[in-house]
């Protein structure tokens, strides 16, 4: 009930508003649901009330369980300590060691891991239980691999990319903090890497950004970059961060830039003709015959542009 006051808080003001609505617009609730809703906050105000009131009758017990569950912590610390000591010191790192001899203790440490995850979820769930302080044990590369992807769902030209920026930069900082035993390998020099690549193509988004940028302009970078993206007015308006950053933008930079100051300069020229034509259209000629041969100056005009 605690876990889920706030929110069931909100879903209560939700269905009022929409009762209010339905009120405007001269929409009546049946009888039987308008008697549902009004006794419901009643109903939720109870249940906190006993909760409330269960929670202060067990509190000295809730306190010995809070303790119990810190030496659980502690315990499980030990475990995971344990676990990484053994795995650094196992044989898989010596080149002596057997392929199929790795697999054997690789999969041996996978179950144990795989056991100290469950113990961790339960973990997790007393203490939200017992609204205590609750203890992330979530892996690094999960997490930042989690926050990139909900970034790349979204359709890039709404993205901020200074939210970005700041956001990169936390989670540079946070890679960089591991011991640096792991700087080598693989799976740091990847999360590091991704990390890096959104960073160095954060400018070319503020400037591929430029109202400039044309379909066919559009078109010249995927075929700089090598992409397999078609290109047309509906595929740019759905276009994911995702989608653009897989075009490899960070690796032809100066394409790109060369491209968006092209597009710079064609709308200059456009914007140039379209006030020529608004200028020549606003001109008013008067048409009067030649002084000398009297012939009108419309029909001279008119045989000089024939031949054009």
């Amino acid at each position: 009930v605690s876990a889920q006051q706030s929110e069931m808080d909100g879903k209560f003001a939700a269905m009022h508003r929409t009762v209010l609505l339905l009120k405007k617009y001269g929409q009546i609730l049946a009888e039987k649901t308008q008697f549902l809703f009004n006794a419901a906050p009643g109903r939720w105000n109870n249940l906190k009330t006993k909760v409330s009131l269960a929670k202060q009758r067990l509190g000295p017990r809730i306190q010995e369980e809070s303790a119990s569950i810190t030496q659980d912590l502690e315990a499980f610390a030990v475990r995971v300590m344990s676990l990484s000591d053994d795995l650094d010191n196992s044989d898989v790192y010596q080149r002596e060691c057997s392929i199929s001899d790795a697999y054997s203790i690789i999969e041996g440490f996978s179950k144990r891991l795989q056991v100290l995850e469950n113990e961790a979820q339960d973990l997790i769930e007393l203490q939200e239980l017992l609204e205590a302080s609750v203890v992330n044990f979530s892996l690094l590369p999960t997490v930042i691999e989690e926050q990139q992807s909900e970034w790349k769902r979204h359709r890039w030209q709404k993205m901020n990319t200074k939210f970005l920026r700041d956001e990169t930069n936390k989670q540079l900082d946070i890679v960089r903090a591991l011991p640096e035993d792991v700087f080598t390998w693989d799976v740091y020099m990847g999360l590091h890497e991704s990390i890096t690549t959104i960073q160095a193509c954060l400018p070319l988004i503020d400037d591929l950004s430029n109202p400039a940028m044309r379909t066919r302009h559009w078109k010249q970078l995927v075929r700089v970059t090598g992409g397999a993206l078609t290109i047309d007015n509906d595929t740019l308006k759905r276009m994911t961060l995702r989608e653009l950053l897989s075009l490899g933008l960070q690796q032809h930079v100066d394409d790109v830039r060369a491209i968006v100051q092209r597009a710079v300069k064609d709308l200059a020229i456009e914007n140039a003709l379209k006030t020529y034509e608004e200028v020549w259209l606003s001109k008013v000629f008067e048409l009067r015959a030649h002084v000398r041969n009297k012939v009108s100056v419309s029909a001279d005009i008119t045989q000089n542009l024939n031949p054009v």
